[in-house]
């Protein structure tokens, strides 16, 4: 069961959150306290390249930096590697962003829309 938190100008948070095409998206699955996990599914170049982690139990996780802001890790099914990322809660959308090192395919933004 997914519970339900609030972050600013998001209402409940638990959900899934798409990009403008579609194709790709995140799914915040829990929080508790200051921590977020969730799961990732990028697709891009018309489904050639994919990096989804939909089965696994969670594949990023991200802590509370301030009032919009949480950083931590992504794993990535696509080179088994790990990235920084930086989740900003904005009121209308989610900015995801790879710190320091990027994706091989993924933008280092990309805005994420709630389903």
């Amino acid at each position: 069961m997914i519970s339900s938190y609030t972050i600013y100008g998001q209402g409940k948070i638990t959900a899934k959150y798409f990009s403008d095409s579609k194709e790709s998206y995140i799914i915040i699955i829990d929080k508790k306290d200051n921590i977020i996990k969730g799961k990732h599914c990028f697709v891009f170049a018309n489904g050639e390249r994919m990096d989804c982690c939909v089965d696994e139990d969670f594949s990023f996780r991200v802590e509370k930096k301030n009032k919009i802001s949480y950083e931590g890790v992504l794993f990535s099914c696509y080179d088994d590697l790990e990235y920084r990322i930086r989740i900003n809660f904005e009121k209308k959308h989610i900015s995801f962003h790879f710190i320091g090192s990027s994706h091989p395919f993924v933008p280092k933004e990309l805005k994420l829309y709630k389903e």
